[in-house]
């Protein structure tokens, strides 16, 4: 499943390399506090940045096993005009 993602996220440049806190709560299904606390104790590889009022940039490839990522992506692909 990974190397399919690869691939998939080397045809397609609209993916990022990083995930907000909300796109990484969709796809744990938790709430955006859960994430923001797992950025913090390093559950998730993340990074903050801290001169956009600290917002956390969550590195995507963590999330390519996940059982929700097929569907997050598809979800992302039925939102882009």
């Amino acid at each position: 499943m990974i190397q399919e993602t690869k691939s998939l996220l080397e045809k397609e440049k609209s993916i990022p390399e990083y995930i907000n806190l909300q796109e990484a709560a969709i796809i744990l299904e938790v709430e955006s506090e859960w994430i923001r606390g797992f950025c913090e104790t390093k559950i998730l590889e993340a990074v903050r940045i801290v001169e956009e009022d600290n917002h956390w940039k969550i590195k995507t490839n963590q999330f390519f096993d996940h059982p929700n990522w097929k569907q997050f992506l598809q979800s992302k692909e039925r939102a882009q005009p």
